[in-house]
């Protein structure tokens, strides 16, 4: 079946183990970006900013405008470069590192802070510190904490005033996508 087909080979990034590659059926690719569009909610004509493809393509697909930043503007490494992009976006997507580093800018430069719709944070573990720092420096802004892995593009959204109302033990990490499934195998997670 044509859904079977391969259509993506990503490569796992080594933190856990020796870089393994995952290939994507068209059907594993399409359920995972459109859970990711519908858990996100993109708005037709909104400006998404990234440089991630499992981000811009959703977002394309929406009816949003894929904004990729320029060479050089990597938020994490010069972030007074990649400030200058945030006034035409209405959604960011970055990595925790990232983020960081952009809000110690905006800590120290408020007026600099951009009026976006929504922020994105995935990539690694988001963290209730970082979080904090976040909800309060862009009050206004929707925020999700998306968890993921190259296999399984995501896992599971969690809404960011949610997770910082969690008060139980682990890390609360919303909800599975709709084409998800995760069990407690002889303790280990098994998703898939």
């Amino acid at each position: 079946a044509a859904e079977a087909q391969e259509a993506l080979i990503i490569f796992t990034s080594g933190t856990t183990d020796a870089p393994k590659a995952v290939v994507h059926s068209r059907e594993s690719l399409g359920t995972g970006l459109d859970d990711f569009a519908a858990a996100v909610g993109f708005v037709s004509g909104e400006r998404v900013l990234t440089d991630q493809l499992m981000v811009g393509i959703p977002a394309l697909i929406a009816g949003a405008h894929w904004i990729m930043p320029p060479a050089g503007a990597d938020p994490g490494a010069r972030p007074e470069k990649f400030l200058r992009l945030l006034p035409r976006a209405d959604v960011l997507f970055v990595v925790p590192a990232a983020l960081d580093a952009l809000l110690r800018m905006l800590e120290r430069t408020p007026q600099r802070t951009p009026h976006l719709r929504a922020l994105l944070v995935g990539g690694a573990p988001v963290l209730r510190p970082l979080l904090e720092r976040a909800r309060a420096q862009l009050p206004a802004t929707t925020i999700r904490a998306i968890y993921g892995m190259t296999e399984i593009l995501p896992v599971a959204i969690a809404d960011g005033d949610e997770k910082l109302a969690y008060d139980g033990t682990g890390d609360y990490v919303g909800r599975l996508m709709s084409h998800v499934s995760a069990r407690i195998d002889e303790g280990e997670l098994v998703v898939s």
